[in-house]
């Protein structure tokens, strides 16, 4: 039987307290095993991941290689590898609520005109507090919540109007159906957006999270945020140092 969700991690040099945090999070699921699949792409890390991370512990899960440095790349690759109807992109630094995947199953079935989904509460574990100098310079720049992604969502709310960007669901546990997904590789395939968008080990330039729901658009889906959905987003302290949040504003 085919899993209906597969989990995606695309990683590329990961901090390893991190990564384990987030396959902690990902074993404490609610959701039955049998009905999800775990992919970890490991984008061209310098030591290859699968001999590192034992994921024995899934019945469905696999270590896939990519070797084309870049998020929309590995992103590529697990969309292609990927078997089931949902895909749930979980980055290396994030910690999902243990209903996560259950909590996706219902909105899923109730909201079957939306081909994107993404959590409504992502909240920060700091490994340090920001300076205030950090702080002064997010407010200047419209806030550091879209610059950290993090989100506070009161209720769920939805658009099919491309222009609605607060609504857009960010990387930090985006789900997409099959759908969906096929539609957003014919759209970085028709524009190769892959040679222009994304990060690319330490290049910050990203936009690839809102490919998903201009695709979505396209195909007469819409896209929207749950606040049921939860994630905690650990950032470390040099995300928060000075001169990467000014590259991470300008990027």
């Amino acid at each position: 039987m085919l899993p209906s969700h597969s989990v995606i991690i695309c990683t590329h040099n990961p901090r390893q307290d991190y990564l384990r945090r987030t396959l902690e999070g990902l074993r404490a699921q609610t959701f039955p095993r049998d009905r999800w699949e775990l992919l970890l792409i490991d984008n061209a890390s310098s030591e290859q991941l699968a001999g590192q991370w034992d994921l024995s512990w899934h019945p469905s899960s696999r270590h896939v290689r990519e070797e084309e440095l870049g998020l929309t790349a590995a992103r590529i690759r697990g969309i292609r590898e990927a078997r089931g109807e949902m895909l749930v992109f979980v980055d290396d630094d994030n910690l999902l609520a243990s209903d996560f995947l259950e909590k996706l199953e219902s909105i899923a079935a109730r909201y079957s005109y939306l081909g994107v989904i993404g959590p409504g509460n992502v909240q920060p574990e700091f490994e340090i507090q920001p300076p205030a100098g950090i702080s002064r310079l997010a407010n200047e720049n419209e806030g550091v919540v879209p610059f950290l992604a993090l989100r506070s969502a009161t209720s769920p709310a939805w658009s099919n109007n491309a222009k609605d960007r607060s609504l857009i669901p960010w990387g930090a546990g985006l789900c997409a159906t099959r759908e969906l997904s096929e539609q957003y590789l014919t759209l970085i395939s028709r524009l190769n957006i892959n040679a222009t968008l994304g990060r690319r080990g330490n290049q910050l330039l990203c936009a690839e999270d809102d490919l998903f729901s201009w695709a979505s658009v396209q195909i007469g889906k819409g896209f929207g945020v749950f606040p049921e959905l939860r994630v905690t987003h650990l950032i470390p302290a040099r995300r928060v140092a000075p001169g990467y949040f000014v590259r991470l504003i300008q990027g």
